[in-house]
C-alpha cells in the first residue's frame, strides 16, 4: 500500500474528536504526513458570513483542540468551512485535497440518537474513497506507542483480504504490535425450538479449520510489507459478537477491516459487520473501502 502523505482530521470539537486528534497526530508523525484539520459548520450562508462572533468561537475551538497536544514535526493546516451537511463537506474536502486517510470520532455533540439514526462518521465511512479511522468515544485512553494488538477479521473473501497490507503497515507504526487474524464460522440460523445449536461444521469436518488457518497464513505472507508477529484464530458464533468478545479477551487496541465482504455493497448500506463493529468496538476501527475504483 502507498504511504499516506495527507491525513484529514475531521472534527466537531467533541470528546471523541479529541481522541481522534491524538491518533491523527501520531500517524501523521510516524508517516511523515501532512495533517489537515477540518471543521464543517452546519449553518446558513448568511449566518456564517455575517456573524463574526460565530466564526471567532469556531476559531477558538479549533485552537483549543490542540491545547496540550504535541504537534512538533507535523505540518498542520486548519480549515473551517460552512456546509449544509457535515459529511458532504468532509467528503468534498477529502476529494479536493487528495486525502489518503480520514480520522474522525464516531459521534459527538449530537450523541447516541444521531449515532443510531446515521452519524457523520457512518456516512463518511460508507462513501469515502480512502480509508477512514473511526475513533469511538470511550473511557479507554489512547496508548500511543503501546498498541499491543491489531485485529483483522477475515471472512475469506477477496474484499476482506485487502485489509492485510494496511494492517501490517499499521502494525509497523507501533513497536511490537501483534496482528490477530480472526475468522468466524457463523452460527446456523435455526428456530429456537432447536435449542442452543451451534455451527457443527468444524466438529464434523476438523480439516476445515486447518484449511482456513493455512489460507490465512498464505494471505498474510502474500500481503508483503514488514514482518510482524501474527496470531491466527478460528472461532464459531455470531460474527459481530464473536469479534467484540475477541477484542475484550485479547486487549485489542485497533481493528482493521474492509467495508464489506461476501455480502457486497448492498449489505453494507443496510448495516454490515463493518458498520456494527465500528459502532460497538471499544477501540478505534480502521475501515478500508472495498468499492474504490
Amino acid at each position: 500500500m502507498p504511504t499516506p502523505q495527507r491525513l484529514l482530521l475531521a472534527t466537531d470539537f467533541s470528546d471523541a474528536a479529541h481522541l481522534a486528534r491524538d491518533h491523527a497526530l501520531h500517524l501523521a508523525r510516524r508517516y511523515g504526513a501532512a495533517l489537515h484539520v477540518l471543521h464543517v459548520a452546519e449553518v446558513s450562508d448568511v449566518y456564517f458570513e455575517t456573524d463574526e462572533d460565530l466564526r471567532q468561537r469556531l476559531r477558538d475551538q479549533m485552537d483549543a483542540l490542540f491545547d496540550g497536544a504535541d504537534v512538533s514535526g507535523v505540518s498542520v493546516t486548519r480549515t473551517i468551512e460552512r456546509g449544509e451537511v457535515a459529511a458532504e463537506g468532509i467528503l468534498d474536502y477529502a476529494e479536493a485535497h487528495a486525502i489518503d486517510l480520514v480520522v474522525l470520532g464516531t459521534h459527538g455533540r449530537r450523541g447516541l440518537r444521531r449515532m443510531v439514526m446515521g452519524s457523520v462518521a457512518t456516512e463518511v465511512v460508507r462513501r469515502a474513497r480512502c480509508p477512514v479511522l473511526a475513533v469511538r468515544e470511550h473511557d479507554r485512553p489512547f496508548p500511543d506507542e503501546a498498541v499491543d494488538g491489531i485485529l483483522v477479521p477475515l471472512d475469506l473473501s477477496d474484499y476482506s483480504r485487502d485489509a492485510l497490507p494496511y494492517a501490517k503497515d499499521l502494525a509497523a507504526q507501533y513497536d511490537g504490535t501483534r496482528l490477530h487474524l480472526l475468522h468466524v464460522f457463523e452460527d446456523l440460523n435455526l428456530p429456537p425450538i432447536y435449542g442452543d445449536v451451534h455451527n457443527p461444521l468444524l466438529s464434523a469436518f476438523p480439516e476445515i479449520r486447518e484449511k482456513v488457518e493455512a489460507q490465512m497464513e498464505q494471505w498474510v505472507d502474500a500481503a508483503g510489507g514488514p514482518d510482524v508477529p501474527v496470531t491466527i484464530q478460528v472461532e464459531t458464533g455470531p460474527s459481530v459478537g464473536t469479534i467484540l468478545d475477541y477484542i475484550a479477551a485479547h486487549g485489542i487496541d485497533l481493528v482493521v477491516l474492509t467495508t464489506h465482504g461476501r455480502s457486497g455493497l448492498e449489505r453494507f448500506l443496510l448495516g454490515s459487520v463493518a458498520e456494527r463493529v465500528m459502532r460497538q468496538a471499544p477501540c478505534p476501527v480502521y475501515v478500508i473501502p472495498s468499492f474504490a475504483d
